[in-house]
């Protein structure tokens, strides 16, 4: 998305070279995390422009595919609370557009007895009064007949997982920034962004020779953020990751794999964690290791998968699901994790350039929060108080780690 991103000495050259008056907010990056944070501003009356370096809909980055999890199970409150307004969104863009965007198909996570990550998430429910069922193996394979687990397996049930039309999601919300009044441009690369000295706008130039000013800048560009960031002499800690998914196909024509009777799953056993929704327009289940996939440099492209990441989901998969076809996957798919040491997200101001929001780097687990995050970010653009807190996202906890 960024070549070269600077803050500069002189506002007089750039801003003269600007092409129109001046926006409230330029976004840079229309995934799925962009376009929603376009869409929340816009829908507030704010003169908005996202802007997107591929097409509206591509395959290059994050926020592609038929379907990503959404879900309550998490064993941290803040991610419980951020899921809560993530459903609430997602409900009212659906509301607004008259379009389904959300399949609830309930969800399992699943690991040995004693597994802690299951623990937190019983303690997390409980607190947060999110209502769930605690299995036994044979119980839920027999209640789950696409499944198949032994008695040493634990299994939590809750209601509410499910899906997100991702490929439909990000659509949706181009479609909805559009409505409210914002300006949504594809197949413009942002090649340099310019600080003006009072920090009170920048003007941001594209590959096309476009000029666009804008009083505040919103950077949700995934994996292309940390190169984007460091030309403003702020390297954060951020490893890309090229990550697969695998589709298989059933094998029993009476046995229903899609997201109208099969739930999402989540497998923790240490140190492998897999993955995977039901059928939903790809032929096959779908699953994934999480965090599996090679570091890459984005710059110089992606890269071919291993074999041994197919081999270890095909072993994954033949230990828990009997009715598919393990001979060989009839899809495959690469996305990009852009993952902090801690796995959490990064939401704040540049700690320089206070009218530069940093958003969008989601660690492999932020697409469900879309909506959630476009309305934190919209708060930290407009100055507000985020209804959710977000010191457990902020850029000062690298603060040994950064270079400013």
């Amino acid at each position: 998305l960024c070549s070269h991103l600077r803050g500069v000495p002189s506002f007089s050259a750039a801003s003269s070279a600007a092409t129109s008056s001046p926006f409230d907010v330029i976004i840079v990056g229309g995934g799925i995390q962009g376009s929603s944070t376009a869409h929340e501003l816009a829908r507030r009356g704010k003169r908005v422009l996202l802007l997107e370096q591929f097409a509206e809909e591509h395959q290059e980055g994050s926020s592609h595919g038929d379907g990503r999890i959404i879900r309550f199970a998490y064993g941290e409150d803040y991610y419980v609370e951020m899921s809560k307004l993530a459903y609430a969104l997602w409900r009212r863009t659906e509301s607004e557009c008259n379009t389904q965007l959300i399949k609830i198909t309930g969800g399992l996570d699943f690991g040995p007895y004693g597994e802690k990550n299951l623990d937190d998430l019983v303690t997390a429910f409980k607190k947060n009064d999110i209502p769930y069922e605690d299995l036994s193996g044979p119980a839920a394979s027999a209640r789950f007949p696409q499944f198949s687990f032994s008695p040493d397996v634990r299994v939590i049930y809750q209601k509410d997982g499910g899906v997100v039309f991702a490929d439909k999601a990000v659509r949706t919300m181009w479609q909805q920034a559009r409505k409210h009044g914002a300006t949504c441009l594809a197949h413009e690369k942002v090649v340099d962004i310019q600080v003006s000295p009072s920090h009170d706008s920048a003007t941001v130039l594209t590959a096309s020779g476009k000029s666009f000013v804008g009083h505040k800048i919103v950077i949700t560009a995934g994996a292309w953020a940390k190169s984007m960031l460091a030309k403003m002499g702020l390297v954060l800690p951020l490893e890309v990751t090229q990550e697969q998914v695998l589709y298989w196909r059933s094998t029993n024509p009476k046995l229903d794999h899609s997201m109208h009777s099969m739930p999402v799953f989540i497998s923790h056993k240490a140190p492998h964690f897999f993955y995977g929704l039901p059928q939903i327009d790809v032929a096959g289940v779908k699953c994934g290791w999480h965090h599996s996939g090679p570091a890459i440099d984005i710059e110089k492209g992606k890269v071919e998968h291993a074999p041994e990441n197919e081999e270890n989901v095909r072993g994954f998969m033949r230990e828990f699901f009997p009715h598919l076809d393990h001979s060989a996957p009839v899809h495959k798919l690469s996305c990009l994790y852009t993952t902090t040491p801690d796995h959490h997200f990064v939401m704040d101001r540049h700690p320089t350039y206070k009218n530069i929001i940093i958003g969008s780097v989601c660690s492999g687990h932020g697409f469900k929060f879309g909506p959630a995050i476009g309305s934190l970010l919209a708060a930290l653009v407009l100055e507000e108080k985020p209804v959710i807190a977000l010191d457990t996202f902020s850029i000062q906890r690298f603060k040994d780690q950064v270079v400013k």
